[in-house]
């Protein structure tokens, strides 16, 4: 048995993070601890830079739990990594990763490996889980390990429209939706600042759009509008990021309508900010009493009543007569 001390804080809590997402019976594996270096202080950002928030590696890892191509070589491996206690299990790619982190700091002259030493240690094994993980979330692993090596950030391409970055930030957890009160709507009150991923949840990710996208308009209440914005937004941007949903997801039909119809969200916003939109005949809560199975009975729902909000935007947008 060997012993590999973190005694820096910061891998204290990507070990922990570790033990955390793991399973009694397994041992702790490389996508394990990427998952703690998400969110850990000196590789937090560097990861963020690549679109790998802790709110992301978390769902793809859990996604993945039973479906690695990777086994990380085997183990377990028995290493005690702090003076004194107990010896944990290590999947031999991690106990690899945790050697070649300790031996860089050494060469490095510092006493103990941090978290930067950890992940280029990961990174060096492109056979591994934590780099199978990473490229199921699209972040180039030679491009990023280059990029810790040198001290330089890392440059990646945006795809995403600009006007749909706030909706980004939120659905990978680089922001929170702002929280709901207990007693208007429990649900919304428990999800809202757990910086959980909501794309594989459309229904529950769609109301708390529609409030954010209501209250980025100066509008307390809720309108039908607001929903048909927060539809298609969802849709344009889950397109970006198949790794956290099931592509092709019935539930997402609502908003595949619109664009195949030729709406965009970019489109409905502009025209939304220059067109007087009048009030709703009836309160969003009423002309949406229940919730929907899907994105396309919610939309449905919106456009029933002919002279709302919302068919006056696609109207307005030159979509008329537009029907589910």
């Amino acid at each position: 048995m060997e012993s590999i001390l973190l005694e820096r804080s910061d891998l204290l809590l990507v070990f922990a993070a570790a033990v955390l997402r793991g399973t009694e019976d397994e041992p702790i594996s490389t996508d394990n601890l990427l998952v703690g270096l998400a969110s850990a202080e000196g590789t937090r950002d560097v990861l963020d830079a690549a679109e790998l928030t802790r709110t992301v590696a978390a769902s793809v890892r859990d996604h993945r739990r039973t479906a690695w191509v990777s086994d990380d070589r085997g183990g377990p491996v028995e290493v005690v990594v702090s003076a004194g206690g107990e010896p944990a299990e290590f999947t031999t790619a991690a106990a690899d990763a945790l050697r070649r982190a300790e031996r860089a700091a050494r060469e490095n002259g510092r006493d103990g490996c941090d978290s930067r030493d950890l992940l280029i240690a990961l990174l060096g094994d492109e056979q591994n889980r934590a780099a199978e993980l990473l490229r199921d979330c699209g972040v180039p692993v030679a491009a990023l390990r280059e990029s810790l090596e040198r001290g330089r950030p890392l440059r990646v391409a945006d795809p995403v429209p600009r006007e749909l970055h706030r909706v980004r930030d939120m659905l990978i957890g680089r922001t929170r939706y702002p929280r709901v009160r207990f007693w208007r709507n429990p649900l919304l009150a428990i999800v809202a600042p757990a910086r959980t991923n909501l794309a594989p949840h459309p229904l529950l990710w769609q109301m708390l759009e529609t409030r954010e996208q209501a209250r980025e308009r100066g509008r307390r209440t809720p309108g039908s509008d607001d929903a048909l914005l927060a539809l298609l937004a969802m849709y344009e941007l889950a397109r970006y990021y198949p790794h956290l949903y099931e592509t092709g997801d019935a539930r997402y039909s609502g908003g595949a309508a619109l664009a195949a119809a030729g709406v965009t969200y970019a489109a409905l916003r502009r025209t939304a900010a220059r067109t007087d939109l009048g009030a709703d005949p009836r309160p969003l809560r009423k002309a949406v009493p229940t919730a929907p199975p899907d994105t396309m009975e919610l939309l449905r729902l919106l456009l029933a009543d002919r002279d709302n909000r919302a068919n006056r935007l696609l109207t307005a947008a030159g979509i008329a007569d537009f029907r589910p």
